[in-house]
């Protein structure tokens, strides 16, 4: 099965070296797409022969940064499946491999637990993260339980308008799209990432942070007008 991989990053480079190590053997293809970064990316992504890096010229944010990717992977090597992974996490030597190990023929995304582990001694103490999938749950809450890592189906991405938004978003349409092709969506409760918490990361981004519930209401309507519901 060909996996690809899009990380998007922006002013990472404390990070960006140990992640794609992490990642880049686990994959087929990893596209690094380096979103108009100002600190030394480009030269750490210059010396990477193993793998495939594009820039924009100006920053145009995370979801632009992964449809970029997106399409190079597509264009590439046409994967079965499609993950993007954050440029500041590190991705354990069997997270690969354990998410394969459940993408079966029903299964339309797969995504795992993670280890949240705080980088400086003012935020929370180390944790597990993980939410069983429940059907009614992600289209009620602003909480995106879904987590940094995980594979989705590459016609399941096609399905949900083939374009990455933010988050929340992003899992809702998922999701619909799974739906709509009966496919299963399955959470496998082990620690696969661990997920840095720092003052830089996107996630603390006061505007991604409260855009949440109008996603919601946007989620919320478009599946009452389109009759979108669990298989």
């Amino acid at each position: 099965m060909i996996v690809a991989a899009v990380m998007p990053t922006f002013n990472q480079q404390g990070f960006l070296a140990e992640a794609i190590d992490s990642v880049v053997s686990q994959v087929n293809l990893l596209v690094v797409v380096d979103d108009a970064s100002t600190d030394r990316t480009s030269q750490l992504l210059a010396d990477r022969k193993d793998v495939c890096s594009l820039r924009h010229e100006c920053n145009q944010g995370a979801a632009i940064a992964i449809n970029t990717g997106v399409r190079e992977a597509v264009g590439r090597c046409s994967p079965a499946w499609l993950t993007w992974v954050s440029s500041d996490n590190v991705y354990y030597a069997d997270w690969m491999r354990t998410l394969l190990d459940h993408a079966e023929a029903d299964v339309g995304a797969v995504y795992s637990g993670f280890d949240a582990v705080p980088e400086t001694k003012e935020m929370p103490r180390r944790h597990y993260v993980f939410k069983a999938y429940d059907p009614a749950w992600l289209g009620q809450s602003i909480n995106c339980y879904l987590g940094p890592n995980f594979i989705i189906r590459s016609d399941v991405w096609q399905d949900h308008r083939g374009l990455h938004s933010h988050d929340y978003d992003n899992w809702c349409l998922v999701e619909e799209a799974c739906w709509s092709k009966g496919l299963r969506i399955v959470g496998v409760d082990k620690a696969l990432c661990r997920y840095r918490m720092h003052r830089g990361q996107a996630t603390r981004n006061h505007a991604g942070r409260f855009d949440a519930p109008k996603w919601l209401q946007e989620c919320k309507k478009r599946r009452e007008a389109l009759g979108i519901k669990p298989p």
